[in-house]
């Protein structure tokens, strides 16, 4: 089930994920590069951000049209280096492929994680609605 809120409750809009401009691509690259190259600390990074942004999670992990690796490194990256999605996209491609398959799979156990405490909720959702 999608579920919708205005973006000026999303978290990720309000930390500047989806700013235009940085006043230094080069240092957020490295940072998020060293971010997202690291599987034993973005785990935890990861799992922290969906938890820290309930709403702007539920907004991009509920849409099944969004790329939801992506959402979750990119947010990630905003949330523990303070950069915009661009240049997570930047860094993305300084990593090594295998590299890029570990963060994939970090980003996939971690929506198994945000999905199965949800799934609880959508239930009682559903019910009330009925």
């Amino acid at each position: 089930m999608r579920i919708f809120h205005n973006y000026k409750s999303w978290e990720d809009w309000h930390d500047g994920l989806y700013a235009t401009v940085y006043r230094d691509e080069q240092r957020g690259v490295q940072l998020a590069s060293r971010l997202l190259g690291n599987p034993e600390v973005l785990g935890p990074a990861m799992l922290r951000v969906v938890t820290a942004w309930p709403v702007a999670a539920e907004v991009n992990l509920s849409n099944v049209s969004r790329n939801h690796q992506a959402w979750i490194g990119q947010a990630c990256c905003s949330y523990f280096c303070g950069v915009p999605e661009f240049v997570t996209k930047m860094a993305w491609w300084t990593l090594t492929d295998d590299q890029r398959a570990a963060a994939n799979e970090v980003a996939d156990s971690v929506e198994r994680v945000w999905v199965s405490n949800r799934t609880p909720q959508l239930e009682i959702m559903c019910q009330n609605e009925s």
